[in-house]
């Protein structure tokens, strides 16, 4: 068995993308949908066509990377790279991390999130932060292993076009 590779994703590989987005929503539901809704099938089904509009509009602020091992699509996750106000470098955030069911325990997320480190290092970037639920106790748990703390509380409100007053 081979060594797991991580490389840049593009929209050739928007497929592949959408697959595992779909797997990242029915295991933790959609970001920006309440629950139940985030996990219905007609909220938590990702296509092509909408990773590839998606991907290109996210274009130099989040990119997607692929872990792959023998040409299989192993899992992937986004990173971004944001500047803020608080310093001259920017911070980076790990949006998504999915691996397939049957590649997990195998290393595959420790290789994207080190590597999304890398990224970040070399950009400049002075702290990683990863999002998750509060309720993904398998990820808080991987987390913490890769020494990751949680010295912060995240707050969010679902908005309405209508308004945030909904």
């Amino acid at each position: 068995m081979s060594d797991i590779v991580v490389r840049k994703a593009t929209v050739v590989d928007a497929e592949t993308v959408a697959a595992m987005m779909t797997g990242l929503s029915f295991s933790v539901g959609v970001s920006g949908i309440p629950e139940p809704a985030a996990r219905e099938p007609a909220n938590a089904i990702f296509t092509a066509p909408v990773v590839t509009r998606r991907m290109r509009a996210m274009a130099h602020v989040e990119e997607v990377y692929l872990a792959e091992r023998d040409g299989d699509a192993l899992g992937f996750m986004s990173l971004r790279l944001v500047p803020y106000l608080d310093q001259d470098v920017p911070y980076a955030e790990v949006m998504n991390l999915f691996v397939h069911a049957k590649y997990q325990r195998q290393g595959v997320a420790r290789a994207l999130v080190s590597f999304a480190e890398k990224i970040a290092a070399a950009q400049g970037a002075t702290v990683m932060r990863i999002l998750t639920g509060d309720d993904n106790l398998n990820a808080q748990a991987f987390y913490r292993a890769a020494g990751y703390d949680m010295p912060n509380v995240s707050f969010e409100k679902f908005l309405t076009p209508e308004g945030a007053n909904a």
